[in-house]
């Protein structure tokens, strides 16, 4: 378990991946960042929806060693409108509204140039082997599955996997807890269909992931 990982909590219903990326810089670089500062370097203009993709290289560009998995084809988010249709079938037309295309159009091509994508459905058995090893994984979920407060996504710090829970910190806004337990099958629910997420280090030194 990242039984040290800081919690801080999000604001309003657009800033949890602010709350995530401040939890793990914390933790490896011992630094305090600002919502604001992480602002400037997420969105292009207030309340848009950060992708996957573009969190993870800003946290790569912050110096973390980040490495982003996913079931899906990265280089399937350069549809456009498309793609985001048919993985968000849902409200889509409110995320579509909040994407700055653009820049997700270049932190995919820089992922891929970096070579920090890596497709490969992961179960939830193999990122707890990460965690013992020291990763934090990010995960985003729907959280319309996961009580006590149902949301349409949301990014969290997954800190602990045993046998049949998932522990994560639950940022809010409206209800916070740090290492919130839930079911691990209420979890896979919960874990969008594109199966995204990132492991996070303290450093950029190449290793192993396998």
């Amino acid at each position: 378990m990242l039984r040290h990982m800081p919690f801080y909590p999000n604001k309003d219903d657009f800033h949890c991946i602010n709350a995530a990326m401040r939890c793990v810089l914390r933790h490896y670089q011992r630094k305090e960042y600002s919502e604001t500062y992480l602002d400037s370097l997420l969105r292009s203009r207030p309340k848009t929806w950060p992708w996957m993709p573009e969190c993870a290289l800003v946290l790569h560009e912050l110096g973390l060693k980040v490495k982003y998995f996913a079931k899906i084809n990265m280089m399937d988010y350069l549809k456009g409108e498309a793609f985001i249709r048919t993985i968000i079938r849902e409200h889509s037309n409110s995320y579509i509204k909040r994407t700055d295309f653009e820049r997700l159009r270049k932190a995919v091509y820089r992922l891929e140039t970096l070579e920090l994508f890596d497709q490969r459905d992961l179960s939830l058995d193999e990122v707890s082997t990460f965690i013992k090893k020291g990763y934090a994984p990010i995960f985003v979920i729907n959280n319309i599955f996961v009580k006590p407060r149902p949301k349409l996504g949301k990014y969290v710090v997954v800190t602990r996997i045993d046998n049949s829970h998932v522990y994560y910190h639950e940022t809010g806004p409206s209800f916070k807890y740090p290492n919130f337990r839930v079911k691990k099958e209420d979890f896979e629910k919960a874990w969008f269909d594109t199966k995204e997420m990132m492991l996070v280090m303290g450093n950029q030194k190449v290793l192993e992931w396998k």
